[in-house]
């Protein structure tokens, strides 16, 4: 897709920039990786272990969170240097932990899974308050439209409105459609994206760090969709979802520029993946990529890597670690 032109903003963080394949850990699960990257050692030290645990309160199945974590983050260290920060929807950080600038937890905006904000919303952000300013700016899924999703699927007006229509008869089925959870990962990414470009504009932070969960999200619910159709997979399907990756990363690449254009021009730039993914003839035939099952089936253990700005040198690099981030931060700083 760059070759192609398609990625202009990533293709120009790479062509100015050093590039590496970066390495993710085993097994591949999302909280743990990025967790890692955040502290720069492996799970069975930081302790985030699981991807789900049970919550006391209600004995569901929920996001594991930052009380399971036994080290030092990189938001702790900079705060401890007296270094501001800014972290954004990251694994894991939720209940927001007091830091020298904005922790905007994970739980202010879900896609993943049909969760509504804790009771106890100030836990949400630090400072607490926050979430309060900008709570008004916040949407969910049902403010995106027809129009919206129309860029990543082939699907009429009427079919878009039947699926929205189930959410009220059904809500957890009706999630499980591809369009509804496409609605929910949009909304998740509005939000997340608008509280970054909030903070950048409130005086831009040593260091700033947002996850955007949906690239990782719309590869599990329609990678199995893309070409070349496989045969578990229907003309229709194939059809009407075919084209969603693709279209979600030209989006991605379009928050990537507006995030680049909105920081310090001697900002060093670092874009990350925390695992790579299968595409093409390489997925498995027999099993969808959808999160439900067994994601990591559809994981490559090689992610990416750009950095760019001062002092990098440009060029490719020899593969890295994921383990390798937060030193490489750290050293950044100072």
């Amino acid at each position: 897709m760059i070759e192609q032109g398609r990625l202009p903003n990533l293709a120009s963080l790479r062509r100015r920039g050093a590039h590496a394949n970066l390495k993710t850990l085993l097994p591949i699960l999302s909280p743990l990786i990025w967790t890692s990257v955040a502290t720069g050692v492996t799970p069975d030290r930081h302790g985030v272990l699981v991807f789900l645990v049970q919550d006391p309160h209600t004995g569901q199945k929920v996001p594991v969170n930052s009380r399971y974590r036994k080290v030092r983050a990189l938001w702790n260290i900079f705060t401890e240097a007296d270094r501001t920060v800014d972290f954004v929807a990251w694994w894991a950080s939720w209940p927001a932990e007091q830091v020298n600038g904005h922790m905007i937890s994970d739980r202010v905006s879900y896609s993943l899974f049909d969760l509504e904000l804790p009771a106890d919303a100030t836990a949400t952000t630090f400072p607490p308050d926050y979430i309060d300013e900008v709570r008004d700016r916040l949407i969910d899924d049902m403010a995106i439209t027809y129009e919206d999703v129309a860029r990543f699927v082939d699907v009429t007006r009427e079919e878009f409105l039947a699926e929205r229509a189930m959410i009220e008869r059904d809500r957890a089925a009706a999630y499980e459609q591809p369009l509804n959870h496409l609605t929910k990962i949009l909304a998740a990414t509005r939000n997340y994206h608008a509280i970054n470009l909030d903070l950048l504009g409130r005086g831009q932070s040593d260091l700033t760090a947002v996850y955007y969960q949906g690239i990782d999200e719309v590869g599990h619910r329609f990678m199995h969709f893309a070409p070349p159709r496989l045969r578990s997979d229907t003309e229709e399907d194939h059809r009407r979802y075919g084209r969603v990756v693709e279209e979600f990363y030209v989006y991605q690449d379009e928050l990537l520029g507006e995030l680049i254009r909105a920081a310090a021009s001697d900002t060093t730039v670092i874009v990350l993946s925390d695992h790579g993914f299968v595409i093409g003839p390489d997925r498995p035939q027999d099993q969808t990529a959808d999160i439900e099952g067994q994601p990591s089936h559809w994981h490559r253990l090689y992610g990416l890597l750009i950095l760019a700005g001062p002092p990098i040198v440009p060029g490719e690099l020899d593969t890295v670690s994921v383990l390798d981030i937060a030193p490489t931060v750290l050293r950044l700083a100072g």
